[in-house]
C-alpha cells in the first residue's frame, strides 16, 4: 500500500523529481516564470544532488531542518492542487472543500516521506536530459533518462503552465504514471472506506514513514 513501484523507479524519481524542484524553488517566482522546464531540469538536477550529498547534508542534527527546507522548495513548484484532483479523479466530489484542503497537504506530505529516503541514498545515478515535447502551448514534457550501472530509465516530467509559471504536475517512469499509481490505490481504498477513514490512514502512513527514516 502506498508505494507500489519498483524500487528503482522510486530511486528515480528522487533524483530527478526531488532534484528538479528543489532547484526550481531558488528560481524564485520570476525565474521559473520565463524559464523553459527543460532549461530548469537541465540546470538544476547537479545542483540538488551536491546539495543532498554535502557532508552537512548528513548531520543527524540537521536532519529535520535540511528535508524541511527540500519540502518547502517542492511545494513552491509543484500544482499540489492539480496533483491532488487528478489523483482523486471522480471521488473528488467525495470530498468537501477542507476535506480536500487536508487530503493535499497530507499527500504532499505522503509523497515527501516515501521519495526522500531513498534520494538521500543516491549513488552516482547520471540524469541525460532530452527533448521536450509540447502537447499544447500550455503544456510540456521533458523528457530525461537516469543511467544506472545496467540499464538506461525513461524519465518523463509533466509540466503545465500556470498564471505564468510552469509548474510540474505529473513524472512517469518506464511509462508509469506517479499520479495514476496512487490513483489507483487511492481508488480501491475510497471504495470501502470514508474520506474522513482515507485520510486518517494517509497520515498513519506519513507518521510510519518518518518514523522510519
Amino acid at each position: 500500500m502506498f508505494g507500489s513501484m519498483a524500487r528503482r523507479r522510486v530511486l528515480c524519481a528522487c533524483v530527478v523529481l526531488t532534484g528538479l524542484l528543489v532547484r526550481a524553488g531558488q528560481a524564485a517566482g520570476k525565474d521559473s516564470a520565463t524559464t523553459e522546464p527543460a532549461k530548469i531540469v537541465d540546470v538544476t538536477v547537479s545542483r540538488v544532488l551536491n546539495f543532498i550529498v554535502r557532508p552537512e547534508y548528513k548531520d543527524p542534527a540537521m536532519k529535520k531542518a535540511n528535508r524541511e527546507k527540500v519540502r518547502e522548495m517542492i511545494l513552491a513548484v509543484v500544482n499540489m492542487n492539480a496533483v491532488a484532483n487528478l489523483t482523486l479523479a471522480n471521488f473528488r466530489s467525495k470530498f468537501s472543500e477542507e476535506q480536500f484542503k487536508t487530503f493535499t497537504e497530507v499527500f504532499s506530505q505522503l509523497l515527501f516521506t516515501t521519495y526522500i529516503t531513498h534520494l538521500e541514498k543516491y549513488s552516482g545515478q547520471r540524469v541525460v536530459i532530452g527533448e521536450t515535447e509540447r502537447p499544447s502551448p500550455t503544456r510540456a514534457v521533458v523528457k530525461t533518462k537516469t543511467i544506472t550501472t545496467d540499464k538506461e530509465i525513461p524519465v518523463d516530467l509533466s509540466f503545465a503552465l500556470q498564471d505564468g509559471e510552469w509548474k510540474l504536475y505529473d513524472i512517469r517512469i518506464e511509462g508509469v504514471s506517479l499520479v495514476q499509481n496512487y490513483r489507483s490505490q487511492f481508488r480501491e481504498i475510497l471504495l470501502k472506506r470514508t474520506p474522513e477513514q482515507f485520510l486518517q490512514q494517509l497520515k498513519d502512513k506519513v507518521k510510519e514513514n518518518e518514523e522510519k527514516s
